[in-house]
């Protein structure tokens, strides 16, 4: 009786691992559990997607500063909402996160100007692609989306 179980619990695991690797070689779409598409991966990209990443950057009137870059630390904002004004900023959905004209760039602007002598801020984008075996490109072009005087 103890073989039986120890054979069905061995033959149990050995299954579900199967499984799993048959979805990596094979490359389908499925998944089986214990490894099942969890809530956090939701939103997970696949082949053929692309994304944005931004960078905000402060610069003097100096006509050769290409600007130091601006992080949430920099502004004192927490990461994720950092990255949220930054992406509304670009995409002109500042409405979402404050009712005000320009209100994300407006905050921006303010956190810029504590920093110190800067003229503008400047919002740049990369835009990646994903491909069947990841990044297609690892080195995006920076493109200028935004830029606005420093109040």
């Amino acid at each position: 009786m103890r073989n039986v179980r120890k054979i069905a619990v061995s033959g149990g695991i050995t299954i579900a691992i199967a499984l799993q690797i048959g979805t990596q070689v094979f490359e389908t779409d499925a998944t089986f559990w214990p490894f099942t598409p969890y809530h956090m991966y939701s939103d997970a990209f696949g082949p053929g997607s692309t994304f944005a990443m931004y960078e905000l950057r402060a610069v003097t009137a100096t006509p050769e500063d290409s600007g130091r870059v601006v992080t949430n630390l920099d502004a004192s904002i927490p990461r994720y909402r950092f990255e949220r004004i930054l992406a509304a900023a670009a995409d002109g959905q500042e409405h979402i996160l404050n009712p005000e004209p320009d209100g994300a760039a407006r905050l921006l602007a303010a956190n810029v100007a504590e920093l110190g002598p800067y003229e503008t801020v400047e919002l740049w984008e990369r835009r990646y692609e994903i491909g069947p075996k990841g990044l297609v490109t690892r080195d995006a072009p920076r493109t200028l989306v935004r830029a606005w005087p420093v109040q």
